[in-house]
């Protein structure tokens, strides 16, 4: 197979962990969203407004917030088995510096200027570095 695809492959395997955290950070508003609603909409009460079924009222909002905590938690344990899957990974990196580059981009999600910096590496040492340290990586199934 072709290095760079097979190194695309490789980075779009490591993005799962980001892919996930984002979904899960989704997911935290949708429901913050949901309760700011359910809040907002007991302090506006009309006398003269036809009531709707309260009962009602509250067993949707309980089965909407529990399908988003159960999908929070879905997704939870999603990220944490992509996490454990990147690392057991990143072990076959022999350099330090390239698996820490790594763990860094995949795992502690930091832009590429962050990364730069806490290594001390240039912009274009640090790619040279990280190409390599895909070359290195192991893809676990």
């Amino acid at each position: 197979m072709d290095t760079k695809v097979e190194n695309e492959e490789k980075k779009e395997y490591l993005n799962r962990y980001r892919i996930a955290s984002r979904k899960i950070k989704s997911l935290q508003e949708q429901r913050e969203s949901l309760m700011i609603e359910k809040r907002n909409a007991k302090a506006i009460q009309y006398s003269d407004m036809p009531h709707g079924n309260k009962q009602s009222d509250l067993s949707d909002y309980i089965a909407a917030l529990d399908s988003l905590e159960e999908r929070i938690g879905e997704s939870i344990r999603e990220r944490m088995k992509a996490r454990v899957d990147i690392e057991k990974g990143i072990i076959y990196v022999r350099d330090g510096i390239e698996s820490d580059i790594l763990r860094k981009r995949y795992i502690e999600l930091k832009s590429w200027e962050c990364i730069c910096n806490e290594i001390g590496y240039s912009w274009k040492e640090t790619h040279r570095k990280h190409g390599k340290a895909l070359q290195d990586f192991k893809i676990m199934t």
